[in-house]
């Protein structure tokens, strides 16, 4: 190698010159401000002291600057450059060059090539240039930029700046206030100690701020943010948020803070507007330190961060939510006024910034417009505000919402206020209803309305019909004025009105007259009479009458009710009421009245028991009734005596003479005293004393059967008759507890005893009645013919000879049972009396018997008195022959 020496002075030495091309030289320029250049050889250059300039050209050359402020360029090769004390510049140019800034501010570049620099003391700038480099940044604020490749930087001590470049690169900011920027490609950065920035630029960065408060920059690539010791301010951009996955942000040790960088856009996005949310929620809960939160639309995942902020186009926000407060505004203008525009946001408040200003209600007169920059106009027409009276004023109003970022509203109302009306006259009348009902004095038919466009002027009406008037606005008929449908269906009536100003206006209206329902009139009379035993209409005096006098008893019509009803298409009906009207019956469509029991004076049954009967008639259209009160008096006739106890047969026995009274015979509905006498022909030995109502019986009275008919005759002319039998019996002698009669035939008659008999006819034809009680009556010895009439109770009949011809009778349905003895065959008969209707005998009754004896016979019946039968229910004989009996 060929050495060569400069002078104390300012030396160039160009080694191809001195030494020729591609010679390596050893050159020490020594003092002075010296120009050392090299050629392809591998040259060693010594600046010494002085500014020199030391170029290496091509070669593996070794500058060194030594004092003074120098400037080395290794050219081509893999050179070493070392800048020594002073303020350097260094470039390595291509290859792996190696260069120490030394003391002093220098700048240092690695050019081409996988370089390593070292800043040495000093606030040195490194450029690493492309190839991964490695930049020290040592003692000093240095400012290191790896430049293209995957490239290390350390910042060293004090305040450092550290630029990353394209590549991969690793960036640490070691001790002091550095800031790290990875630029493109996947970034390490360590902030070390100090209050660092870090900035990880494009691509997906780690970012360690390690100790100290650091802000740490997020916003470009999918990056992961550890915020290590200290209070840190992590930024994020949503701009530059991640395609796909999300942030990873762990704030580590300290009291640290997300701080989002977004646009009105952004912000006012519902998707960050939850995530904002839900991370402010998140930091601020008990989950913060364990737990990552996912914001999905910002993404990024956070734990153990702390606080959050946000800033909108450079405007600090809170990320609490905010309430808006909304004021009212006012504002003025004249009719037919410009248009007025206001600010109304002005006076408003929305800490989360305006999302939206919506018109929530217009005005009431006139327009309003919402205009891009949330202002309002108002605008109006002269018609829009036609309503102000002369000189009058009014305040139209619309209200708007604001509406923040996050949903949050509030409405407020602005006012205008418009003035300078004119008059203008009513244009037109309404009238609420056009009806009055029929009959209704004094009636309200509607109310009127003026349609005026002043609004609140004052009006006065007019009609031109003396029938009604106006009263607080309601149209009527004056008071005791009616009107009637059937005769004034409608009625035409002009109104006027007439403002304050004297303007008016007319129309015509048609009142309809409503027909109403109208009551029936009952025009019937009031009262009514009726006499006692009527018999039919005949006897009754019509309605026609005010007054009447039917018979008491009747049991025709009483009254006949007449109505009259206004509406003439009404069908009407009848009803009663009152106090008597469970008595009556009424006809519903001819209105007659009947009696449902026929009267009787003598026996009121109305309810003041005077024979004055109230009733009301009720006449009705369906709808309505019309009602009158009648009185229907029952009048007194003379009635004909009644048989009050029918005269019971009388009993007597020949050869003693008797007498008896027909007592309480005869009565008399009117209590009148009456005329006794008998109308049948009387046997001479029995007379009638006409005033004691006594009959005498002599003693030569005829043994049979004698009818009597007694008359009962009132003053009036009136009478009845009763009629009863006078039985006369033959003597008996009582022997042995028998009565026993003579040997002739006898008529014994028993029915009047008040116990059972026990009687003998003995010979001859003879009539024997029994009581109602057990009796035991033998018809005597000898062949004769003899009726024997047990009766009623368990009687024994005896025909007291085999060969006589005897009857029994059983002329009663409670005959009991009864025993005959001595009946025989072919001689003796049974015969029962059905009824006064006549007797029916039955004949051809065949009983097995082995002989003629007695028979003993149990008789009962059922007695239909329609047709005089009998049925025999049982007969049941002693012996076991057979025979016929004839009854």
């Amino acid at each position: 190698m060929a050495s060569l020496l400069g002078t104390r002075n300012n030396d160039y030495i160009d080694t191809a010159l001195r030494l020729g091309i591609g010679v390596a030289a050893f050159v020490d320029g020594g003092d002075g401000i010296d120009r050392l250049v090299g050629s392809s050889g591998n040259d060693t250059f010594f600046g010494g002291n002085g500014n020199d300039q030391l170029v290496g050209n091509a070669g593996d050359d070794s500058l060194d600057g030594g004092l003074g402020n120098d400037a080395l360029n290794g050219g081509i090769g893999n050179d070493i450059l070392d800048g020594g004390d002073g303020n350097d510049t260094a470039s390595g140019g291509s290859g792996a060059d190696s260069i120490l800034g030394g003391l002093g501010a220098d700048s240092l570049s690695g050019d081409d090539g996988d370089d390593t620099i070292d800043s040495g003391d000093g606030a040195d700038g490194l450029s690493g240039g492309t190839g991964n480099d490695l930049l020290l940044g040592r003692a000093g604020d240095d400012r290191l930029n790896g430049g293209a490749g995957n490239d290390t930087l350390s910042g060293g001590d004090d305040q450092d700046s550290l630029l990353g470049g394209d590549g991969d690169d690793l960036l640490q900011g070691d001790a002091g206030a550095d800031t790290l920027s990875g630029d493109a490609g996947n970034d390490t950065l360590s902030g070390g100690d100090g209050v660092d920035v870090l900035m990880g630029g494009a691509g997906d960065d780690l970012l360690q701020g390690d100790d100290g408060n650091d802000i740490l920059d997020a916003s470009l690539g999918r990056d992961t943010v550890l915020g290590g010791a200290g209070d840190d301010l992590i930024k994020q951009t949503v701009a530059a948020a991640p395609a796909t996955g999300h942030d990873e942000i762990d704030g580590g040790a300290g009291w640290d803070t997300v701080n989002l960088y977004l646009s009105r856009a952004q912000w006012l996005d519902s998707g960050i507007q939850q995530d904002v949310a839900a991370i402010h929620q998140h930091v601020s809960g008990p989950t913060s330190q364990t737990d990552t939160y996912i914001a999905t639309t910002l993404r990024m995942g956070v734990i153990r961060v702390e606080g959050l902020s946000v800033l909108v186009d450079g405007v600090a926000l809170t990320a609490e939510d905010d309430s808006v407060a909304a004021a009212d505004d006012a504002a003025s203008t004249t009719l037919g006024g410009a248009p007025v525009t206001v600010d109304v946001l002005a006076n408003d408040s929305a800490p989360d910034l305006v999302r939206s200003v919506t018109l929530l209600s217009g005005p009431a007169h006139g327009n309003v417009t919402l205009n891009a920059d949330s202002t309002f106009t108002f605008s109006h027409a002269a018609a829009d505000v036609a309503y102000l009276g002369q000189g009058a004023s009014d305040v139209v109003s619309f209200t708007y919402r604001v509406t923040d970022a996050d949903g949050d509203t509030a409405d407020a109302t602005v006012r205008i206020t418009v003035s300078g009306g004119v008059n203008d006259a009513p244009t037109d009348i309404a009238l609420s209803a056009a009806t009055v009902t029929e009959n209704a004095a004094g009636g309200t038919i509607g109310t009127l309305t003026t349609i005026d466009p002043d609004q609140g002027d004052t009006v006065t009406y007019s009609l031109d019909d003396s029938r009604f008037e106006v009263v607080a606005g309601a149209l009527k008929l004056k008071d005791g004025i009616m009107l009637d449908f059937e005769t004034t269906p409608e009625v035409t009536l002009a109104v006027t009105s007439t403002d304050a100003n004297g303007l008016s206006v007319t129309k015509a209206f048609t009142i309809a007259v409503a027909d109403v329902n109208e009551a029936p009139v009952v025009t019937s009379a009031a009262a009514t009479s009726l006499a006692e035993n009527g018999t039919d209409t005949a006897q009754l005096i019509k309605i026609s009458a005010a007054t009447t006098n039917p018979a008491e008893n009747g049991t025709g019509t009483v009254y006949t009710a007449t109505a009259t009803d206004p509406d003439a298409s009404s069908t009407l009906s009848y009803a009663l009421s009152g106090a008597d009207a469970a008595l009556f019956n009424i006809n519903s469509r001819t209105g007659a009245v009947t009696f449902k029991v026929a009267p009787d004076f003598e026996a009121p049954a109305d309810a003041d028991g005077d024979n004055l009967y109230s009733i009301d008639i009720l006449a009705s259209d369906g709808a309505l009734a019309g009602t009158r009160a009648v009185t229907i008096a029952v009048t007194n006739i003379n009635e004909a005596p009644v048989v009050a106890t029918p005269m019971p047969t009388q009993y007597a026995t020949a050869g003693t003479a008797t007498s008896f009274k027909a007592g309480m015979t005869f009565a008399d509905p009117d209590a009148d005293a009456l005329t006794w006498s008998v109308t049948s022909s009387l046997p001479s030995w029995l007379t009638f004393n006409a005033g004691t109502h006594v009959f005498s019986v002599a003693g030569t009275a005829a043994p049979g059967m004698t009818s009597v008919t007694i008359k009962a005759q009132d003053a009036g002319g009136l009478w009845v008759t009763d009629t009863f039998e006078v039985s006369v019996s033959d003597p008996t002698t009582l022997s042995g507890g028998v009565l026993t009669a003579t040997s002739h035939g006898d008529f014994l008659d028993y029915r009047g005893r008040s116990a059972g008999v026990n009687a003998d006819a003995r010979q001859g034809d003879d009539t024997v009645y029994g009581s109602a009680y057990g009796d035991t009556l033998n018809g005597g010895t000898g062949n004769n013919s003899d009726q024997v009439y047990g009766g009623a109770g368990d009687d024994r009949l005896t025909s007291g000879s085999a060969t006589d011809t005897d009857t029994f009778w059983y002329i009663e349905q409670a005959s009991g049972n009864d025993t005959i003895t001595d009946f025989t065959r072919g001689f003796d008969h049974l015969g029962f009396s059905a009824a006064a209707t006549g007797v029916d005998s039955l004949g051809d009754l065949t009983v097995a018997s082995t002989n003629d004896g007695s028979l003993s016979v149990v008789v009962s019946w059922d007695n239909d008195t329609g047709h005089g039968s009998v049925t025999l229910r049982s007969l049941t004989s002693v012996s076991a022959s057979d025979f016929t009996f004839i009854a």
